[in-house]
């Protein structure tokens, strides 16, 4: 080493008063967005996959979710407009099946009658294709 060269500079410990400084700063936020979220993916599946059990949770997280949530307004609104949707699609459903079931019992004496004509045909049928072969 000459004499017009300084040594080179030694790393100081950090002590206790040495303040640390941040690297970056994250802010933390709360997320209320899962309920409006929730809402809406509940509403939407429910008339995709027409699981209409989802419907209901579908309305009611979407009125709780407009009701305290001011984030995602938008989500909770979907989710009650599709929960009304499947609703509705499930109550036609079950009124669709009720009817169908109520005509076949209505039409179920008539039924039976073509069934037995349909029947005596087919045994004639099988009659003569026995009598053709033979002959």
């Amino acid at each position: 080493m000459t004499k017009t060269e300084s040594p080179a500079p030694v790393a100081q410990p950090e002590t206790a008063t040495t303040p640390v400084q941040p690297t970056s700063v994250v802010p933390v936020v709360e997320n209320d967005n899962n309920i409006p979220l929730m809402a809406m993916i509940f509403g939407i599946v429910s008339l995709v996959t027409f699981m209409f059990f989802l419907a209901i949770p579908a309305l009611v997280l979407g009125i709780i979710g407009v009701r305290k949530y001011s984030i995602n307004r938008g989500f909770s609104i979907t989710g009650i407009v599709t929960g009304i949707l499947g609703i509705l699609g499930m109550i036609a459903t079950i009124a669709f099946v009720v009817l169908v079931i109520m005509a076949g019992g209505m039409y179920g004496s008539d039924f039976d009658r073509y069934d037995s004509q349909y029947d005596q045909r087919y045994e004639n049928n099988q009659r003569l294709d026995r009598s053709r072969e033979g002959a």
